[in-house]
């Protein structure tokens, strides 16, 4: 053969494997979008999955560059949130601390959301959010999604000059529908007023809220060292005078419950057996009054009575309360017995009516006088 014969036959083996090799690429350009196709088609499933039984669409893994804050339920069924991480193998390499919800029941974003409005409310001097982080425990960026919330709501305020989260004017619009129940207060004043001249002492008025009294109103002493509370403060029913006061002619079986519920020790005079609260009620329904003897405060005694309702039941109480250098045990008998003249004279302004045993006892202090 020639040269011109094998220069032809090469030329076409040539041709041959370059077809054959642009064949392979072709194939191997369609079965990767093939393959590319059936992931696609396979994440959709998934979705609609996901929605046809009612659950949550899979999120994707986050970008590396993106920090973003990640939560796990345990096994137990406590919710834990993971720290702020650059991605999700690091946030599991991170301590985690749980969150404990209040009960099943609760929703936690308005349950965080009203544990801030509570935080706000105690200071009139506001907020920083490092300080409301650290005084409520939860993340800084959880915070600042619900206090923007609550501002586009007017229930905050947010001072730029200072950075300082202070409660708005919504909160007062809200709460100023619980007034009404404040007419016993209107009516009780005057009394109020005439026993703070005639026992020189501040005077207070709080009502029964569940396992605790609220302070309603206080007028306060003129003299230089004097108590001094805010009204909307809560205390126990076990450690204060009014508290007692009111606990004495409710049930029993009330006391019962807040012992198994457990005694707060505020000063270590406060009551924290079962039984010493049980003899202290026997007491004050005996003699028709509660002390608090630096129960609360050490130097400051309180001597209270109960208010009843038209059903003679206690639905709040009175009290006198001093430095215990002014208030000394000489004077009990008589703020006592002045005590129990206004509570009486509260209860029948509100048309309540005073149980028989009580009725008793404050005609056996004013007939003994």
């Amino acid at each position: 053969m020639d040269r011109t014969g094998i220069d032809r036959i090469a030329s076409r083996d040539g041709a041959r494997t370059l077809r054959a090799r642009a064949i392979s690429v072709r194939l191997e350009s369609r079965r990767c979008m093939s393959v590319a196709t059936s992931r696609v088609r396979a994440r959709i499933r998934g979705h609609a999955s996901c929605v046809d039984r009612g659950r949550r669409r899979p999120r994707f893994p986050p970008r590396s560059s993106q920090r973003c804050a990640l939560s796990r339920v345990t096994p137990e069924g406590s919710l834990m949130a993971l720290p702020h991480a650059k991605t999700r193998h690091d946030a599991a390499r991170r301590v985690v601390e749980p969150i404990v919800r209040e009960d099943r029941t609760s929703v936690q974003a308005l349950s965080r959301a009203l544990t801030l409005l509570e935080i706000l409310a105690d200071d009139d001097d506001g907020y920083r959010l490092v300080d409301l982080a650290e005084r409520s425990g939860l993340p800084a960026p959880t915070i600042h999604r619900l206090l923007t919330t609550l501002q586009q709501r007017r229930f905050v305020t947010f001072e730029n000059d200072k950075n300082l989260w202070r409660i708005g004017a919504q909160c007062f619009a809200v709460g100023s529908a619980f007034l009404p129940r404040r007419d016993m207060v209107a009516l009780a004043t005057p009394m109020l007023r005439r026993l703070r001249d005639d026992a020189g002492e501040t005077v207070n008025v709080g009502g029964l809220d569940q396992n605790e009294v609220l302070l309603l109103h206080q007028i306060e002493s003129k003299q230089m060292m004097r108590a001094i509370s805010r009204p909307g403060q809560r205390s126990p029913l076990a450690n204060t005078a009014m508290g007692k006061s009111i606990l004495a002619w409710l049930p029993s079986a009330r006391a019962t419950q807040l012992v198994q519920q457990g005694l707060h020790r505020l000063t270590p005079q406060s009551i924290m057996r079962g039984t010493a609260l049980h003899d202290a009620l026997d007491t004050i329904r005996r003699v028709g009054y509660a002390i608090d003897n630096e129960e609360v405060a050490i130097g400051l005694r309180c001597v209270a009575a109960p208010i009843f309702n038209e059903f003679s039941e206690p639905v709040a109480a009175i009290s006198v309360v001093g430095p215990t250098l002014r208030v000394t045990l000489d004077r009990l008998d008589d703020l006592s017995k002045r005590v129990m003249i206004a509570a009486s004279e509260i209860t029948t302004a509100i048309g309540g009516r005073m149980p028989a045993d009580f009725h008793q006892l404050l005609q056996a202090r004013v007939a003994h006088t």
